[in-house]
């Protein structure tokens, strides 16, 4: 494979993996204002207080959403540090390299923990929760709604310092061999 075929399936798999990110925060920041706004009765939750329908079904879509996310970013991170790999192997190791290990690896790494620990235990939590609600019992779904509040906060700063980090790589990979950024081929002499 050429060195350019390297860098394109490379940056491809950055973006993709960027936009995966960028996807679920955009979702849900749409989808939870507009089910409260349209404030849904939800048979399946007549059990629970109709007040809070919009949040069950706000949480059923973007969990589906989440588990996509996920499972796309288990495609694309073996893809980013396989073709950061061969990469590596071809050519000269520089700053713009080690950035790029360094935010890929760091990235990598706190997806692991956030798939290992946080994901299955948030929608463990969540399960439980739903299944709760939809019998009426409140006492044990606000147990479970607390579990899976004191784990957001710490979903949501993996997926913000992954997009972070996962941006200073696209861009470490963005800039040319030479060190500055691709520019369009001359088309004369400048005179």
């Amino acid at each position: 494979m050429k060195a350019i075929h390297e860098r394109l399936f490379h940056v491809l798999a950055l973006t993709t993996w960027v936009a995966v990110l960028a996807a679920g925060a955009i979702a849900a920041s749409h989808v939870f204002p507009t089910l409260r706004a349209l404030d849904p009765t939800l048979p399946s939750y007549a059990a629970s207080p109709q007040s809070e329908h919009w949040r069950y079904a706000a949480g059923e879509i973007m969990d589906g959403i989440f588990l996509l996310a996920d499972r796309a970013q288990y495609v694309v991170i073996p893809v980013a540090l396989v073709t950061l790999g061969v990469e590596l192997r071809r050519g000269r190791i520089g700053h713009r390299e080690r950035i790029r290990t360094a935010a890929l690896g760091a990235a990598s790494l706190i997806f692991l923990v956030y798939a290992i620990a946080i994901a299955p235990a948030m929608t463990e939590s969540l399960d439980a929760q739903r299944a709760a609600a939809r019998i009426g019992d409140a006492d044990s779904a606000a147990g479970h709604e607390a579990r899976f509040n004191g784990l957001h906060p710490w979903a949501d700063r993996t997926l913000r310092t992954n997009f972070v980090l996962v941006l200073i790589a696209l861009g470490a990979a963005a800039i040319a061999p030479n060190g500055h950024a691709p520019s369009r081929p001359s088309t004369g002499s400048m005179r």
